[in-house]
């Protein structure tokens, strides 16, 4: 017995009620990378929104320089964390010809780790219009457009229309 206790007591008594103080580096290390990296992120994220916002006032403004009319009501951004989500309401692109495209609302969204690949929808239809033959409505389950590799010279766009239907307005052909 008494050769147990002299053992406890040297050897294991005092690793017991010793107090260790661990470091806490690895629970609060993770937590502060995580948010660093949403910290970033975001940062990327609004510098993303932004560059949406002042390119479409640039396309705006080149368009109306080549003698179109791009017309809306105030763009908003949103779509954080994932996506740069851009809506238009009451968008009308007029041609010099006088041809026009119509969306009562206009979405378009690019993933936000690839902003060179644009897709966009009018959950509401589109209003064609031809100078002298009068207006077009077109609807359908899905109208989509698609646009990739935008930064190169020629880029990639694509048209969708699923079961669409034309129907004239009042005073068409």
């Amino acid at each position: 017995f008494w050769t147990v206790w002299t053992v406890w007591t040297l050897f294991f008594w005092p690793l017991m009620t010793a107090s260790a103080r661990y470091s806490r580096k690895g629970l609060y290390l993770p937590f502060l990378l995580a948010g660093l990296a949403l910290l970033a992120w975001t940062g990327w994220w609004f510098v993303l929104a932004h560059q949406v916002e002042t390119r479409l006032a640039a396309q705006k403004q080149a368009l109306a320089e080549a003698g179109w009319t791009l017309d809306h009501a105030p763009a908003s951004v949103g779509g954080w964390p994932f996506r740069a989500r851009l809506e238009l309401r009451d968008a009308g692109l007029r041609a010099p010809s006088g041809h026009m495209l119509a969306a009562p609302r206009f979405l378009a969204e690019a993933s936000a780790w690839a902003p060179f690949t644009w897709v966009g929808f009018a959950p509401d239809g589109l209003v064609l219009e031809r100078p002298g033959k009068g207006r077009v409505r077109l609807t359908g389950q899905a109208l989509r457009f698609s646009a990739s590799r935008i930064d190169q010279p020629f880029p990639d766009l694509r048209l969708q229309l699923h079961e669409p239907v034309f129907a004239a307005e009042a005073g068409a052909e």
